[in-house]
């Protein structure tokens, strides 16, 4: 796939997505609590927008400091960057796997890096960034998450695209019947 249309494509679905919250969150409510909220709550549980993406976990808590934790993460799940790419369902975890091994960490900081607010991430991105296209040299499976890593050891999570679709089609479907709040207070991604 072309850096090109895998930009196209996340933003494409991205936007149709972002419709959908500002439907059932109207107003001026933070884009990306409503756009994270759409995801936990109107897409089918099989889909995995809550799962956390522990590569990107790892890297940030080595970054901010928190040495332990992120040891714990890479011991428990070694030779995550030794690839040029990797799936998700290989690498990543639930809240609550991740929270017996990292306690200390907040809960609000292990939902930064799930996929419902990474994808919001990615949507906003250039797309002229793209690890010296390395996208271009992979072949990232088409119904899932995966990683592609730089070998300065950056990481970079993609979004399959038929997984995009599939979020954008649970969405319609979960959402057809939803009247839109007036108030709301109980972002998940902030909780």
């Amino acid at each position: 796939m072309k850096n090109n249309q895998y930009v196209t494509q996340v933003h494409v679905a991205g936007r149709i997505l972002q419709a959908f919250a500002a439907d059932i969150w109207p107003g001026r409510q933070e884009n990306r609590l409503r756009f994270v909220q759409l995801l936990v709550d109107y897409t089918a549980p099989a889909l995995g927008v809550r799962t956390i993406s522990v590569p990107m976990l790892a890297s940030y808590l080595g970054e901010s400091g928190w040495l332990h934790e992120a040891n714990n993460l890479n011991s428990r799940w070694s030779g995550l960057s030794e690839e040029m790419r990797s799936l998700g369902i290989d690498v990543d975890a639930g809240e609550s796997e991740l929270t017996s091994i990292c306690p200390s960490v907040p809960r609000s900081i292990l939902r930064k890096f799930s996929y419902a607010n990474l994808l919001f991430d990615e949507i906003f991105r250039d797309g002229q960034d793209f690890l010296n296209g390395d996208l271009e040299r992979m072949s990232m499976p088409r119904a899932e998450v995966g990683y592609a890593y730089h070998p300065e050891k950056k990481v970079r999570v993609c979004f399959g695209v038929d997984w995009l679709l599939a979020l954008v089609v649970s969405a319609e479907e979960l959402t057809r019947a939803v009247d839109p709040f007036q108030r709301f207070d109980q972002w998940w991604l902030s909780n």
